[in-house]
């Protein structure tokens, strides 16, 4: 067990996210706070943004469990996968100041070894992989106080190693990367209840599948490979959910590749490539979803990225 847990560790990073409010200069909203947990410190850093430059201000920080590794904010509420106390750290999210407070009954229990959560569209229901009890936890949210509760049915099994959970915009479908077992399993979404139904067998990707992302469209599903060093891209059924091998994939990244993300217009890709310490950058096809790299690809990063 312990060496399983220093293997994810290798992997694991923090992740920013914002809190968005209404702008007095603009009528958009802009980011007004970060959030980033820190695994190794069992805390979550908290920083005010710049509206104008994007600089972070040190804000202070919360404690958190063991391992936080990944965040998700849902209205004002923002929940933390603590990996080694297998539990969700909740908090509720001051409009005013970014401070964070944690919730009534938090932290709240989830499988063995969580890794990763989203919330679901409509903001009712938490999804969270375990990774060691190869599972997925689903919680509904109470609006009004942030509380977890399980969703009846809950845990739904995933594959083997469940690493990554993704949502798409239309909030009907849920995907999982199972790194151990080297596929993507895919649900539907109750949107009355949470419950989550899988969408026929899980499909293939390549080796040690980590992360993924849902383009803006809700058309094209992207997965870095972390041990065979690419991407897999799938089209999504609109109206099945269904996975679809996009010709071409899996397509070459660097080394390792840990993360992927796509910009708001749905026109490029990012991967981190943690073992050549670069990104590489792609287009994507707007009919297809195939992935052609961009000249100067990779880009020069940091040591060991992780996360873009």
């Amino acid at each position: 067990m312990k060496s399983r847990f220093f293997r994810l560790l290798s992997f694991a990073a923090s992740v920013i996210l914002c809190l968005n409010l209404p702008s007095v200069r603009a009528a958009t909203s802009v980011p007004r706070f970060a959030y980033v947990p820190n695994f190794v410190d069992n805390t979550v850093s908290i920083y005010t943004v710049n509206a104008s430059t994007g600089q972070l201000r040190d804000n202070g920080y919360v404690l958190a469990g063991h391992g936080p590794g990944e965040a998700t904010l849902t209205g004002s509420f923002l929940y933390v996968s603590n990996f080694g106390s297998n539990n969700i750290s909740a908090y509720s999210a001051n409009p005013n100041t970014g401070a964070l407070e944690p919730v009534a009954g938090s932290p709240f229990t989830t499988g063995t070894n969580p890794t990763s959560l989203r919330a679901s569209v409509n903001g009712k229901f938490l999804f969270v992989s375990n990774y060691t009890s190869e599972n997925v936890w689903a919680h509904n949210i109470n609006s009004t106080t942030g509380a977890l509760s399980l969703v009846a049915g809950s845990p739904f099994a995933a594959g083997a190693g469940p690493y990554f959970v993704a949502t798409e915009p239309s909030g009907r479908y849920l995907y999982v990367a199972n790194s151990l077992g080297n596929d993507i399993s895919g649900y539907s979404i109750n949107p009355t209840s949470g419950a989550l139904k899988p969408l026929g067998s899980p499909v293939p990707a390549d080796r040690s599948p980590r992360a993924e992302r849902v383009d803006p469209s809700g058309r094209f599903l992207y997965v870095a490979n972390a041990t065979s060093n690419d991407v897999s891209a799938y089209t999504i059924n609109s109206t099945t959910g269904e996975l679809k091998t996009i010709s071409g994939s899996p397509f070459a990244a660097g080394s390792a590749p840990a993360s992927v993300n796509i910009d708001v217009t749905g026109s490029f890709v990012y991967v981190a490539n943690h073992g050549s310490n670069n990104v590489s950058a792609y287009t994507i096809n707007s009919g297809t979803g195939a992935l052609t790299p961009i000249a100067g690809s990779p880009f020069a990063g940091g040591t060991q990225p992780r996360f873009v």
